[in-house]
């Protein structure tokens, strides 16, 4: 078994194309849905551009469970029995070396209206902050290469990940069979008059958002 250098691990990952990336992480994404005991979680990591953190499990040939992941965005889950659904969302983590932040997604730069033109499914969640009355909008695409993209408005659009909510309601969202009384109710924030649309046509996706702005 060839055993990397961290220097060697990082070029190699900065070269790698994005499919390749995730088939190297095919295993841990196989330990980590054993531990969570939610089927196909593995799939919605990889679908929102997660992988174990730190990047040098790639010097082992077998992969050994891990309790950190991290994203193309610099988000972090962490996964612990004492945790809330075994789980820990943080956003930002300034923990993460930026060494190990690999933007693997080829359609970064995108417009939200580019995204919704080639998205197959898409969950939409609109309503007003409850203290300020200003708007605020949550949208989650699944593309046509089957990742999943989040984005938010406050004062504007900004990218998030999917995986800020709850990660079995992403899921729903994913495979497109969501019960909306299983949806959040104040979603991202503390909203208040939210409207949900949901399904896979992007004109009606777009009419929705049209509608909101």
């Amino acid at each position: 078994m060839t055993l990397y250098s961290e220097q060697e691990i990082v070029k190699g990952f900065k070269l790698m194309t994005y499919s390749r990336f995730y088939s190297e992480c095919q295993s841990a994404f196989t330990a980590i849905e054993s531990f969570v005991g939610i089927e196909k979680f593995g799939l919605i990591l990889g679908a929102c551009f997660f992988y174990p953190y730190p990047s040098s499990f790639l010097s082992r040939k077998e992969i050994s469970f891990k309790q950190h992941w991290i994203d193309i965005y610099g988000n972090s889950l962490y996964f612990k029995d004492d945790y809330e659904n075994n789980m820990k969302f943080i956003e930002s983590d300034f923990q993460i070396e930026k060494k190990y932040i690999f933007n693997v997604d080829p359609y970064t730069g995108w417009s939200i209206k580019d995204h919704i033109k080639l998205g197959k499914n898409f969950y939409i969640s609109i309503g007003k902050d409850n203290d300020t009355l200003e708007p605020v909008a949550s949208l989650i695409i699944r593309g046509k290469d089957n990742h999943l993209r989040g984005f938010i408005y406050t004062d504007r659009w900004r990218k998030i990940s999917p995986l800020y909510l709850n990660p079995r309601f992403v899921k729903s969202i994913y495979f497109l069979d969501v019960d909306i009384s299983s949806i959040p109710a104040t979603s991202f924030y503390n909203c208040v008059d939210i409207s949900h649309y949901i399904g896979y046509n992007s004109k009606s996706a777009m009419s929705f958002l049209n509608d909101f702005f």
